[in-house]
């Protein structure tokens, strides 16, 4: 399961999917999600690195540019991962493009300032980096899917999310493979980020999923989370035109 840590500026691309427009707030649910998985046996993630809430375009689609400076996306949507960071096993980048950061048109996912400088070094992240889904219009319009792959990688990145097609995830491990063929120090990259998978599965065996709940447990749960949902939706609508507490 993966946790929107977004600052939703944007509540047309984000929706509910984010949970608070607080940064602070956004902390308080977080920490209460991962501790609810970790009940269940189960591993979250925080995405979507660095922060997607202001994006007006869906990165499924097309690529959104952000034009905040470093300093807000400091204070804002990067303070949840910052506050947070020993707690998120791991942390998703986004196929958005951040100008006044960068200054390049590449989406995050694909840029070593984001996460190699940002995430690694300057929030010394030390659990697993994955990209968002390579197969969306956000990065494949920067590159072909093994491209994106090994650019992935190159800039720091551990894990590669192809979510659908095999013919893609074949494409993109055959990519790696001459890659680091041709490239010493991107087979040294490879590597760095291998031997990481691997202490994290070897450190992840303790969260053994309890038995597996009955339907009816399954139905209540399902059930409370969608009253949840639509309450918090209500409560955005009712602000939105006005019917707050006090009028």
């Amino acid at each position: 399961p993966v946790l929107d840590l977004a600052f939703p500026v944007s509540r047309r691309v984000m929706g509910s999917r984010a949970v608070s427009s607080q940064p602070m707030e956004v902390v308080l649910y977080a920490r209460e999600f991962l501790r609810g998985l970790a009940v269940t046996g189960t591993l979250g993630a925080g995405k979507h690195f660095p922060g997607l809430g202001e994006g007006k375009l869906d990165s499924h689609h097309d690529l959104p540019v952000i034009k905040k400076t470093f300093a807000r996306l400091w204070d804002e949507d990067l303070l949840p991962y910052r506050t947070i960071k020993r707690e998120l096993p791991m942390i998703v980048v986004n196929h958005a493009n951040y100008p006044a950061v960068t200054r390049d048109r590449l989406p995050a996912s694909l840029s070593k300032k984001w996460i190699s400088e940002v995430l690694r070094r300057s929030l010394a992240y030390k659990g697993l980096i994955l990209s968002d889904d390579l197969e969306m219009a956000g990065v494949l319009k920067a590159a072909s899917i093994g491209e994106a792959a090994v650019e992935f990688i190159r800039a720091g990145g551990d894990l590669c999310l192809i979510c659908r097609q095999r013919e893609n995830i074949e494409n993109a491990f055959e990519a790696m493979i001459r890659e680091c063929e041709r490239d010493s120090k991107f087979r040294r990259r490879v590597g760095e980020s291998a031997l990481r998978v691997t202490t994290f599965k070897t450190k992840a065996k303790r969260f053994r999923s309890p038995a597996t709940p009955s339907p009816e447990t399954v139905g209540n749960l399902k059930r409370q989370l969608w009253e949840f949902s639509e309450q918090i939706r209500f409560e955005r609508l009712s602000s939105a035109a006005g019917f707050g507490a006090g009028r």
